[in-house]
Order: C-alpha cells, then sequence, then structure tokens
C-alpha cells in the first residue's frame, strides 16, 4: 500500500513541477554552423564532435537543421553531377537536401521534458517527429540556442520521469 501511495505522489510531483529539460540535460557548447560557411566546416565539426545534426544559422536567424543524412545525399549529387567534391559549397546549398521530416522545432529555456519527449514522439503511426529540438532563451528563432535535444538523449529524458 506505501509503495502505491508512493508511486502517486511521485506523479502528482511530476505533474507539479515537472523536469526542464535543459537542467536534465546539462550540455556543453551547441555546435552551430552559419549558412555561408563552406561545407568543409560542417564536417569538421561532425567529425571533431561527433554529431550528426547541427542547427544552421544566417545572420543570428535559424535557418535550418543540417544532418548527416543531408550532407550525404548531397556527397552522392556531388561525385555523379561533379565528378567531384566541392568542399567550398556553401552549408545553405547543402542544407537543400534535407528531407522534409528533418526539422527542428524551436523551444524556450523552460520547456519541461514532458513536451520535450512529446516533440521527439511520432503523432501518429507512420509520422516522422522532428528530428531535433532546439533550445533558446525564449524559443525564438534570431536567439542563439542554449542546448539542443536528438534522440541520442531518450534514455537519460526518460530517466528523469522515473
Amino acid at each position: 500500500m506505501d509503495e502505491v501511495v508512493l508511486d502517486i505522489e511521485r506523479m502528482r510531483d511530476l505533474l507539479i513541477s515537472p523536469p526542464i529539460a535543459l537542467q536534465v540535460l546539462k550540455r556543453d557548447q551547441v555546435r552551430k554552423v552559419d549558412a555561408r560557411s563552406q561545407i568543409a566546416d560542417a564536417l569538421a565539426l561532425v567529425k571533431e564532435h561527433d554529431i550528426s545534426q547541427l542547427p544552421v544559422y544566417d545572420d543570428g536567424s535559424f535557418q535550418g537543421l543540417l544532418t548527416t543524412n543531408a550532407i550525404a545525399r548531397w556527397l552522392a549529387t556531388q561525385s555523379t553531377d561533379h565528378a567531384g567534391l566541392a568542399e567550398t559549397a556553401p552549408v545553405s546549398e547543402v542544407l537543400k537536401f534535407a528531407e522534409p521530416h528533418e526539422s527542428a522545432r524551436l523551444c524556450g529555456r523552460h520547456t519541461t521534458v514532458l513536451h520535450v519527449l512529446d516533440l521527439l514522439a511520432p503523432s501518429s503511426p507512420g509520422a516522422h517527429p522532428v528530428t531535433a529540438v532546439i533550445i533558446s532563451h525564449s524559443g525564438k528563432f534570431t536567439e542563439q540556442p542554449l542546448g539542443i535535444v536528438v534522440a541520442q538523449d531518450l534514455p537519460r529524458l526518460y530517466a528523469s520521469i522515473r
């Protein structure tokens, strides 16, 4: 009986005061890339930091999410259309190869773990969730990222609500 009461109290506390995603994930600096940077710069970040998603900004405004999948599609086009790689191509050009589901949602710094989990989960069978949740001060496109949440973070997010 005591265990049931404790579970109910824990659920109540979770609903009243859910954990904040940014506090649960405690990140280092968010790696991002400028839309006008050369793709070689983005590739260096991917390699150095072992990341698969990079937020792209232009004049301080969020433009999209550069993924390793988009880079692979761009690379395939480069090798067939141009007989080689154009390492000086701008990131904005490579970003055009992102698929519609390779997207990010921007949220404010007080976004809860529950909300992030909802965003990273498919909304219906066969639907694609967002690839990343980018957390900024108040969730505006013109703000610099404070954190980025991706599928790799799901175990830590779930652990924070258990």
